[in-house]
């Protein structure tokens, strides 16, 4: 039974690995909105470029800001990397968990 979640794991982790190289920066989107700074690779980055080279983008957090190349965002609160969760997200998934007994490395009780 060890080894079979093992290779169940081994398989996962292999899916994600493959999945991820389909993800990684360099892809065609990103190389179209290389020059808006920070946004770049932010995930709150909602952004299209047409078929004749028009790009428009706008970030999803600051409603009514257009971005624009040739004044690139340095610095940004809302930021953070797409592909990865940002702050809010992570507390909103958080699981409060309410533990009876200590916890920890210590000494067993018995």
């Amino acid at each position: 039974m060890f080894t079979e979640e093992n290779e169940k794991l081994r398989r996962v982790v292999s899916e994600a690995e493959s999945l991820e190289n389909k993800f990684k920066s360099g892809t065609e989107f990103e190389k179209a909105f290389a020059d808006f700074g920070l946004c770049k690779d932010c995930g709150n980055l909602l952004g299209c470029y047409t078929k004749y080279d028009n790009r428009y983008a706008r970030c999803d957090i600051l409603i009514g800001v257009k971005l624009n190349p040739q004044d690139p965002v340095k610095k940004c609160t809302s930021y953070y990397k797409k592909g990865q969760l940002d702050i809010h997200t992570m507390k909103d998934m958080a699981i409060l968990i309410d533990i009876q007994r200590p916890i920890g490395f210590g000494k067993d009780e018995e």
